[in-house]
């Protein structure tokens, strides 16, 4: 079947389902029968249930048999809604479902809690298991066609599944006890499989319409998962390398010679816009050490003999790769906000932590709930938490002693460089010497498309020796041939070309997740964590991927620890500057790593004295805010987040720390906080502006002046720079004045940033991280430029390039202003749907919430979107814009303000005994939308409501939805 062929099929498949369809829960109920009940009291009874083999109680009739409740049972004395009679289990298990469909799990063994984890999870995100897995191992094209094609070369080419096969040997040879629970998990995982392959269950509407039989699970797969999320996160940087080199050479290039020759420095600047460290700046003392000149880095002969068009090249590749579906964890504003607070200052005298991770926001949810407990059978094992697909235990959350959270750390672990070839592009030069690349095979196979098999060898796949071929059945193969550099990495597929004294060269990748790691290891230790001393220990096993590691406990430590591997530049740690990380450098061997930083000089902080810690990807301790990162000690990165949810974060944590009594609700409110930080920042240049157009000192910009946009200039006056939704506000409220004036605000950024860059930048651009930066910049610290007109005390950069009058910052402001209220009024496009406004003048009726939508979309059909189309085709209204900690990111630079990313779930946990966990999941937990529980967290979500979890026993029964018993033959009477 060709991929238009089966399109075609899916669309009809899927109405035929949607039709037949009714509401139930086709993946918790389909494999058991109705119990018969028991009687009380008895610890036991006579119950129906499915044998091992689907039949039931292994005859050829329904006959109740009888199995012993164990005493670690909750509710022991009641029966089960359903049983299933299963081989794996060394015990009975008991699944309780609660009102939210969180299954709680208890067990005798961790084997059996992995066994039934995995089982129970197949049942929630089966289609999720097999979508990650194809991702992750670049198989992609094979479910969605050659669109998919290049996103799985990319991931074959960064030997994402060949160093987690190494993983799972590793953990296999070197740590069998945890290779056993991988084991239990993944059996777990294959009996659900093996029930949908068979038909013994409903099978998803995903593995029906794409007619798949599914392969089991393996420890290689679940690590393959793992690879994927460490690559996704933490492979490149807020700023590639090479899109970086891009922007300087072309720039450089561009502007030679003229009043805008220092435009490359200004751009390349990573000072960021917001600082707040999360240790005090004091205890650091930064910029004693390396200088550093970003102006001698870009005239070296290095970077000058290296044409602009490879580098361009190479960011178009970039740009290009950052839109595949492979990208299943990152976002636009891709980071996280943590924080934990001790009990010195809050009202139970306990720890408080928090945490909400950004990620992409998709359907179903990145995450899953669950509880795991083998404590009631006499074990030390309990944890409640959320977890990824793939395998056993949880990643974020709490056990009896603890609680944990993470935020990604932006910390530089990859490396370009750029490697010479010999004649015949079979060796590189390396330390005086030719060294052979490697060469690797890969093949793909994905769906003919209508062009035929060759339309899979497209761009930069023509520089892999690509050979293909149609298949008889209506299916393609190709295989590509991958350079390794053996002292690096993989070369870029896309980094081809010559420099110019017509040297052959390359660009080629190395990071820390090129070889084995043990991530597994530390998160499944974070699972039984109980002191600060047990924290810092585990998370030493974690090596790729680094994460702020948040931690509060029972006892009142609190800690922070972003413990990962390091990378030594050696040139670096020398004192020379002369080729920094962020930028290629030279592969001969005068940039290489010398091992990893010891982790006791990483940064991190253990009951600090102001009693509180908070992190959201933003340079921790302060090393980039003179826009030098090598002369504070050694190098870690240097582009972070730009600071502005650190900044409000760590304001209203510290508040409240002042005034004491901190309860979990404040903490909820923080994370619930929508405060427009550029709009706070950007909004008083503007409105001095339109003062000065009215006062006749800038009468270039007065032709712009209307009553249109003196309403907009009482609004923006008027703005709290809260930026609320106000749908369903009353108008004159202040909570309809902010959303008109966000609104506002952002539509005038959106053309702004393009009317100041455009033409100085060109098809270049600068990215969003280096836009705002150097905006902030020209608007607040102009004199600090190298385009700074100091006749006119503005950057040049304000005035259009090639045009014969000098426009102005006012002018250009207002303009903006002009072109976004226009745009916001205009009738001919309206709402979300068409990126368009709110299509009238009356600005009483302007609500942000109207164009500033979220909507999950359904891997089949937007029937099945959350929300659904038929009760809000626009999606769901939401507060807040760029950078606000309650993240919820438009982009800066279209009038299309939708979002498609923010917090993949929230957690607070209060470190009382017991541990108290409040969370939600944008979302459901289950992926069938005829599951109750596939979009019953959404308005919670949406409401920023995060209820308790229960995970005591009592608790859990008083919430219990269903009670599922896994019983193994053995158990049977």
């Amino acid at each position: 079947m060709n991929s238009c062929t089966r399109v075609i099929c899916v669309l009809l498949l899927l109405a035929f389902t949607n039709a037949c369809s009714d509401s139930s829960d086709e993946t918790e109920t389909a494999d058991v029968a109705t119990t018969t009940g028991a009687d009380e009291g008895s610890g036991g009874g006579s119950e129906i249930a499915t044998g091992d083999d689907g039949s039931t109680g292994g005859s050829d009739t329904e006959e109740p048999i009888s199995y012993e409740h164990p005493a670690y049972f909750p509710g022991a004395e009641q029966a089960a809604d359903e049983v299933t009679v299963i081989d794996g289990l060394e015990g009975p298990v008991r699944v309780v479902w609660d009102s939210r469909g969180i299954p709680h799990i208890y067990g005798n063994s961790l084997a059996d809690l992995a066994f039934a984890q995995g089982y129970v999870s197949g049942q929630l995100r089966l289609f999720q298991f097999h979508t990650l897995r194809m991702a992750a191992s670049g198989r992609l094209a094979e479910l969605l066609g050659v669109s998919s094609l290049k996103g799985d070369v990319l991931l074959r080419t960064l030997k994402l599944r060949h160093t987690a096969e190494k993983m799972a040997e590793m953990v296999k040879n070197d740590y069998p006890a945890e290779y056993a629970l991988l084991e239990a998990y993944c059996a777990g995982v294959n009996r659900w499989i093996d029930k949908v392959n068979n038909g013994e269950v409903p099978k998803p509407q995903e593995v029906i319409l794409f007619n798949l039989t599914l392969d089991h699970w393996t420890p290689a797969d679940g690590m393959t998962i793992v690879r994927l999320q460490t690559w996704d996160l933490g492979f490149g940087n807020a700023v590639n390398e090479d899109s970086a080199a891009a922007l300087v050479a072309e720039l450089s290039e561009k502007w030679a010679g003229t009043a805008l020759e220092g435009i490359a420095a200004d751009a390349l600047n990573y000072e960021p816009p917001a600082k707040t460290p999360t240790i005090p700046l004091a205890a650091q003392k930064p910029g004693t050490g390396v200088p550093f000149d970003m102006g001698k880095v870009l005239n070296s002969p290095f970077f000058k003999n290296i044409r602009a068009s490879t580098f361009r090249r190479m960011a178009n590749a970039e740009s290009e790769m950052a839109g595949i579906p492979h990208h299943v964890f990152r976002t636009l504003d891709y980071g996280s906000n943590n924080w934990v607070v001790s009990g010195k200052h809050t009202a139970s005298g306990k720890p408080i932590v928090s945490n909400d991770p950004h990620l992409s926001l998709r359907n179903p949810s990145v995450f899953y709930h669950v509880h795991l407990n083998n404590v009631a059978a006499g074990g030390d094992f309990e944890v409640n938490g959320v977890n990824f697909v793939g395998l056993p235990g949880i990643v974020l959350g709490n056990n009896r002693h603890a609680a944990w959270g993470a935020t990604v750390f932006y910390s530089d672990v990859t490396d370009v460089y750029v490697e010479k070839f010999n004649e015949d592009k079979s060796a590189v030069w390396f330390k005086d010497a030719w060294v052979p690349v490697e060469k690797r095979s890969e093949t793909f196979f994905f769906g003919k498309p209508k062009d035929g098999c060759e339309a899979g060898v497209q761009g930069w796949v023509q520089n892999l020796n690509p050979h293909v071929k149609e298949l008889a059945d209506g299916q393609c193969e190709l295989t590509v041939t991958i350079d390794d550099v053996p002292h690096h990495g993989p070369m870029m597929p896309w980094g081809y070309d010559t420099d110019k004294d017509d040297n052959s060269i390359g660009m080629s990748w190395r990071w820390t997740g090129f070889e084995p790691t043990r991530e597994f290891l530390a998160i499944w230790g974070l699972n039984s964590i109980k002191s600060p001393e047990d924290f810092k220990a585990t998370l030493d096993q974690f090596d790729v991927g680094a994460q702020n590691w948040i931690y509060g406990d029972v006892n009142g430590n609190i800690a922070w620890y972003p413990s990962h591997q390091l990378p030594i530049r050696s040139h670096i740690a020398a004192g020379d500057t002369t080729y920094p990380p962020y930028l290629p450098m030279p592969g001969d061997g005068s940039a290489e790593w010398d091992g990893y930083l010891d982790r006791s000089k990483i940064p991190q902080s253990f009951n600090p004295e102001s009693g509180f810690l908070v992190t959201a990807n933003a340079d921790p301790t302060g090393t980039s805010y003179d826009n030098n990162a090598f002369n504070d000690g050694p190098y870690i990165g240097f582009a972070w987040a730009l600071g502005f949810r650190m900044e409000r974060a760590h304001e209203l944590v510290a508040g409240l720390v002042s005034k004491g009594g901190i309860t979990p609700d404040d903490m909820k409110a923080v994370q619930a906080d929508h405060r427009s930080p550029l709009g706070a920042r950007v909004t008083p240049h503007l409105l001095a502006a339109i003062e000065l157009a009215e006062s006749g000192a800038a009468p270039q910009a007065a032709v712009y002046l209307n009553d249109r946009m003196l309403a907009a200039k009482k609004l923006l006056s008027a703005w709290s720079f809260n930026a609320a939704s106000g749908v369903g506000a009353e108008a004159g409220t202040q909570v309809a004045t902010d959303a008109a004036a966000t609104a506002i605000y952002n539509a005038f950024q959106s053309y702004l940033v393009h009317n100041i860059f455009d033409d100085e930048l060109g098809e270049t651009g600068l990215g969003t991280a280096l836009t705002i930066r150097l905006l902030i910049r020209m608007l607040e610290k102009p004199k600090t430029l190298s385009t700074f007109d100091s006749e006119s005390g503005e950057s040049r950069i304000w005035d259009i390039q090639g045009t014969k009058d000098r426009e102005t910052k006012a002018q250009i402001m207002l303009g903006s202003l002009s072109q976004g209220l226009t745009f916001l009024a205009a009738a001919d496009k309206v709402g979300p749907l068409a990126s368009g406004g709110f299509g009238t003048d009356d600005m009483s009726q302007w609500r942000w919430g109207a164009l500033h939508t979220l909507t999950l979309k359904n891997n089949l059909s937007n029937i099945n979107n959350i929300p659904a189309p038929s009760e809000l085709p626009g999606g769901f209204p939401r507060h807040g814009d760029n950078f606000c900690v309650d993240a919820s990111h438009p982009g800066i630079g279209d009038q299309n303000f939708t979002f498609s990313g923010g917090p993949s779930m929230r957690h607070v946990f209060e470190l009382t005994e017991p541990v108290v966990r409040y969370g939600a999941l944008p979302g459901g937990q289950n992926e069938s939308p005829f599951s109750p529980h596939y979009a019953d967290e959404m308005r919670l979500w949406v409401e920023n409501e995060a209820p308790v979890v229960p995970w005591q026993s009592s608790d859990v029964m008083a919430d219990k939805e269903q009670i599922s018993d896994l019983i193994p033959p053995s158990a049977v009477q």
